[in-house]
């Protein structure tokens, strides 16, 4: 378990460090990126045309399996999309 993450780095700007270290030592390049979007159709259509990303890998309303919100058990309805993009 990773704790005692610092919200601002030594240089004054806000990074995520542990015990003092960037992450990336501890954790390597990174490797991904995630994004949670209001509309997932309009999201891949912006990535695509304007930044250049895709093909997407859609799957829509994706079967997840004992989710909980709050502790409690809940229902969740989500869609995925995945992409890659350059060196990342």
């Amino acid at each position: 378990m990773l704790i005692g993450f610092d919200e601002v780095g030594t240089d004054g700007l806000h990074s995520r460090t542990l015990g003092g270290k960037d992450l990336s030592r501890y954790f390597g390049e990174i490797r991904q990126n995630g994004y949670v979007v209001r509309d997932i159709a309009e999201a891949m259509k912006h990535w695509g045309e304007v930044m250049g990303v895709g093909p997407f890998f859609y799957i829509e309303e994706a079967p997840i399996q004992n989710f909980r919100y709050r502790g409690e058990p809940s229902d969740m309805i989500a869609s995925i999309a995945l992409a890659n993009s350059g060196s990342l």
